[in-house]
């Protein structure tokens, strides 16, 4: 038996990422004697938690207050949500030990951060660099749809930023084109800097937001002399641009980058005007011909894509090894092709998701019209959906799958079948069935329904059956072997029984339905012989008997008594 208690103060500790909490444990030596106790903290991480006195004395039959710190870094890998620990306490003399669950809830923080590179690009009508790269990165804990957008204080420039908007988990960092233009192109004019910034603002929590600032310096044609040589120029090109087609150009986008052998990415691209496109996608680890993903003439569009890598698609590969994969987009126009740089993307294996499993057990198979029967199930770990069919909404209702428990309120009469499908993460389905016998239940009711003994003797034979209704149109009586007789609702009737007799009782509301009760009343067994009489003495048999006399009736009927209805 533990000669000692442990008690925690709180089982679930809020703390957020940086900052410390502290809990208090007691300890109550119950034994005679002093004890050192030991206190350990374990299922959590080292790092987050501090034991200032990890070994505690304490006298007989006193107790002891001390703390102990839970501190998580504030850092990505510092994930919102609740884990349970435990709250080891060892006596160091007898060896016991006590346990105490714990839970640590990491509180949520919010951190984005963006970064544009280069820090300043250069527009001209004779030179262009105006793509920036930003790249967004989720310092806090907790998972953020980021949106993105760009501006300048006086609306100089249009921003285009592909994709404008990325999914960041904690501690992960994506980076998107950002293409600047001016509004206005300026052939003549001195050169100036606009200053813009991105700003990118989770959808989820839109006081979440970061910033990054950069510059565009747009220049012009200085002088008259270069206005002229420019026009000049341009003229000529303009002469030689509208005889010669010009190749289309593409830029295509995949994101995300590493995903699971059976998720999809999306695919973000925009192609000149008038372009035909075509998307491939191509096994790296594989000798397979590249598998077509998109082909029609939308020249700025996306798609998602579900990669599967099935027949064709590289599938003599090892399941269980990482693939990486290549998309490529390509712009036909007039007889000119142009290919985008490929986007690789790393395939993960696909993780083993054991089939669903699923018990059930209805409370009944048989209910009345408008009555419930409570329907208990039980899943298999991997169960990620259920669902039941026909539902109490007459389609198909999901059901929790921890819950356990449905209650269910049939609708029409007759034999029902009821189909609870479960479904794992990979897809798979396990359906299981059942029946129910829904009946319409009678209005009359059956207030009692009784004989004055279950049981007759040779002696006293009669026996008295009694009734009572409630809401019935018609009632009728019925003692096994003879037709029913039509009773009214409340009333009594004597009978002489001499062998086992079973009476029911009948009771019809005002549509014909009809309800029945029965009582059973037994006899005893027949006599045996009578053993053979002296001539001078009377045969006991021969005597004449009310049934032969005319005396008691006991018609089958019987008599009736009591109040009538």
């Amino acid at each position: 038996m533990v000669s000692f208690r442990v008690r925690l103060a709180q089982d679930v500790v809020s703390v957020e990422p940086g900052s410390t909490a502290n809990v208090a444990l007691t300890i109550y030596n119950d034994g005679t004697t002093s004890g050192e106790f030991e206190v350990q903290l374990q299922g959590i991480d080292a790092d987050w938690t501090a034991v200032p006195v990890p070994l505690v004395e304490i006298k007989a039959g006193e107790d002891r207050t001390e703390k102990f710190f839970l501190r998580p870094p504030r850092e990505s890998h510092s994930v919102a949500g609740q884990f349970p620990f435990l709250v080891r306490v060892r006596d160091m003399q007898t060896g016991d030990v006590e346990n105490l669950q714990a839970v640590i809830e990491v509180l949520p923080f919010h951190h984005l951060s963006m970064e544009v590179d280069p820090k300043k690009g250069l527009y001209s009508p004779m030179h262009k660099g105006n793509v920036f790269e930003v790249t967004v990165v989720n310092l806090g804990n907790t998972d953020h749809s980021v949106q993105l957008s760009a501006n300048d204080p006086e609306g100089v420039c249009i921003y285009e930023i592909l994709p404008p908007n990325v999914s960041l988990a904690p501690g992960q960092e994506k980076r998107v084109e950002l293409t600047v233009k001016p509004r206005r192109s300026q052939f003549v004019a001195s050169a100036g800097l606009v200053g813009f910034s991105v700003t990118g603002r989770s959808v989820d929590q839109p006081n979440v937001a970061a910033s990054s600032s950069g510059q565009l310096e747009l220049r012009g044609l200085l002088s008259p002399v270069s206005l002229s040589v420019i026009v000049i120029l341009a003229f000529l090109s303009w002469l030689w641009f509208i005889n010669l087609p010009m190749a289309p150009t593409i830029a295509l986008g995949v994101d995300p980058m590493t995903i699971t052998r059976g998720d999809s990415v999306r695919l973000t691209w925009k192609a000149s005007e008038k372009s035909d496109v075509r998307i491939e996608m191509t096994n790296l680890d594989s000798d397979a011909e590249p598998v077509p993903v998109y082909q029609g003439p939308d020249v700025a569009s996306n798609t998602l894509w579900r990669v599967d890598l099935g027949k064709g698609e590289g599938a003599g590969k090892d399941e269980k090894q990482p693939v990486r994969i290549s998309f490529q987009a390509i712009a036909v126009r007039d007889g000119m092709t142009t290919r985008s740089t490929s986007v690789i993307v790393t395939v993960n294996p696909p993780e083993v998701v054991p089939p669903p499993t699923i018990s059930l057990s209805p409370s009944a198979s048989r209910v009345a019209l408008g009555t419930s029967f409570l329907l208990s199930y039980k899943c298999g770990p991997s169960v990620t959906a259920l669902r039941i069919a026909p539902g109490n909404n007459g389609g198909d209702d999901d059901l929790d799958v921890s819950l356990g428990q449905y209650e269910i309120t049939p609708k029409a009469v007759g034999i029902t079948e009821y189909k609870l499908s479960a479904r794992n993460r990979n897809g798979d389905v396990i359906v299981k069935a059942f029946k129910v016998n829904v009946f319409e239940e009678s209005k009359a009711v059956i207030l009692a329904f009784r004989a004055s003994k279950t049981r007759v003797t040779a002696e006293d034979s009669s026996v008295r059956i009694e009734w009572q209704v409630n809401k019935a149109s018609r009632v009728e009586l019925k003692r096994s072997g003879e037709a029913p007789a039509r009773v009214e609702g409340e009333g009594s009737r004597d009978y002489l029984i001499t062998a086992k007799t079973t009476f029911t009782l009948t009771v019809f509301d005002e549509n014909g339905l009809r309800s029945d009760r029965t009582v059973t009343v037994e006899a005893p067994l027949p006599v045996s012989p009578v053993p053979e009489v002296p001539q001078n003495q009377t045969d006991p048999a021969t005597q004449p008997t009310p049934e032969t006399t005319g005396g008691q009736p006991t018609t089958a009927g019987g008599t009736t008594t009591g109040n009538r209805r």
